[in-house]
């Protein structure tokens, strides 16, 4: 039986190098782009994806007549950094409360008109100073985002980029400069003390007109109030609105990437096969669908990165098993009987071997009709070849497969049909030899049961 032991350790190899095959996940890195053409892979990683510029997942269509659907996730947000402030309006709120009446006599007369206007004008001047510097750090925010997208335009990174990309991200510091606020409440409360302002006007009249003949407080008050009406309306707040939404969306995403885990810079995407029908095949696209986060409106654009097929129903096997079938070689074989004085030997019919299970290698076509995961549920038949009592004989087997690991290996417990040698009707083991010169023998079918372990050796495409 030795020439048994070769080809069981060829077969085992071979389901190990399968296995481990069929087990693999395909890698998709910047440096190693994967062949067009996959045949029954398990899962597609794609390392290190760029997390700040792109929204991105790996997607998988089942099916290559369907266009592939953008998945749930990576639309382009409509707004970032809390939403696009509305642009303030030129209205105004009611007038406040009336400003108290003349002052007690001997007290200058002028003087709260004064200190009213100076206070629009110290308000006119912070605020003004203010908008500059939202303005300015909107700028220097904008052009350090602008300078890191600039800086990583792939799509995939390679690792020295991904860890130059966290650490440029962390030490931008004007990246991190809050968000600018349009101080439009402070700007219409600043207006809303005009009217108040313009009471005064009224009630010191004559006071102004003898105190201020040239009319200088009136013409520093509407100075003050069309100024702040001005900077209400100006284009700083369209500015500030834009620069709001586009620091606040990537300051989001400079968080994200920062503490994003390595399962988010590299995502993977199990590659499921379904079973079909007897001659139809099933492949998966497998693609990358992307927005590139610094245009001006992101679109969805596709990198295709493989076709992976899926093995088909039909797969040609070959193996070894067991057979439960008893191969037995008849000879004649010395009795001695030991109830006599003295004890006498002949020869009588009995058996040169005896096995009870025998080894067997075979070939087998297995249909897979149904799969649960790794698992296949397959209906096999074949033929085969062993060394028994009757020769080298012709083994036939049918029955339900099993497929482990992807299809690498395929179990079956089978019905097992052949032929073995028997003695001819009419004798027996035990029966004396007599005249005879030779063991009445006939090679007859028998049956049993058997047990297989195949391996591929050819997968219908």
């Amino acid at each position: 039986m030795r020439w048994y032991i070769l080809p069981g350790v060829l077969f085992f190899t071979l389901a190990i190098n399968v296995c481990s095959a069929a087990q693999d996940t395909v890698q998709v890195t910047a440096t190693n782009l994967p062949p067009s053409t996959t045949t029954n892979v398990r899962a597609v990683q794609t390392v290190n994806l760029n997390l700040f510029r792109y929204n991105a997942q790996p997607n998988v269509q089942d099916k290559t007549s369907n266009p592939p659907t953008p998945p749930v996730g990576i639309m382009p947000p409509a707004t970032g950094g809390g939403g696009t402030p509305n642009r303030p309006s030129a209205a105004v709120s009611p007038p406040g409360a009336a400003a108290p009446g003349p002052p007690a006599t001997g007290a200058d007369p002028l003087e709260p008109l004064e200190e009213a206007i100076k206070g629009e004008e110290m308000s006119l001047s912070n605020l003004t100073a203010t908008t500059q510097d939202l303005l300015n750090n909107a700028k220097l925010a904008t052009a350090c985002f602008n300078d890191i997208q600039g800086r990583y335009p792939q799509l995939l990174l390679t690792p020295q980029q991904r860890t130059a990309l966290v650490n440029d991200l962390n030490n931008a510091t004007n990246c991190a400069l809050p968000t600018p606020q349009w101080p439009a409440s402070n700007i219409t409360a600043a207006i809303n003390t005009g009217p108040a302002t313009s009471n005064l006007f009224i009630q010191l009249s004559a006071a102004v007109a003898a105190e201020d003949p040239k009319g200088t407080l009136l013409t520093r008050h509407i100075t003050a109030q069309t100024a702040l009406v001005t900077l209400l309306t100006s284009t700083g707040a369209a500015t500030l609105a834009t620069a709001n939404v586009y620091i606040g969306a990537w300051q989001l995403r400079r968080t994200a990437t920062i503490s994003a885990t390595d399962a988010q810079w590299s995502p993977t995407v199990a590659l499921t096969c379904h079973p079909q029908w007897f001659g139809k095949t099933e492949q998966q696209v497998v693609s990358i669908l992307y927005y590139d986060m610094t245009a001006s409106t992101p679109s969805q654009q596709s990198m295709t990165l493989l076709t992976n097929s899926c093995l088909a129903a039909l797969t040609i096997t070959s193996g070894l098993g067991f057979s439960t079938v008893r191969s037995s070689i008849f000879a004649f074989t010395p009795k001695t009987n030991k109830s006599v004085s003295p004890p006498t030997t002949t020869q009588v019919i009995g058996y040169a071997s005896d096995s009870r299970v025998v080894p067997l290698y075979l070939g087998a076509m297995n249909y897979e009709f149904a799969r649960a995961k790794g698992l296949g549920f397959d209906v096999a038949g074949g033929v085969g070849v062993s060394s028994s009592s009757a020769g080298t004989t012709s083994d036939f087997f049918l029955g339900p497969s099993f497929a482990f690991a992807r299809r690498a290996i395929f179990v079956s417990p089978s019905f097992h049909l052949t032929q073995r040698q028997t003695l001819q009707d009419g004798y027996a083991v035990g029966d004396a030899q007599g005249s005879l010169t030779s063991v009445p023998t006939i090679n007859r079918w028998r049956y049993g049961f058997a047990l297989t372990f195949t391996f591929p050796i050819l997968q219908a495409q």
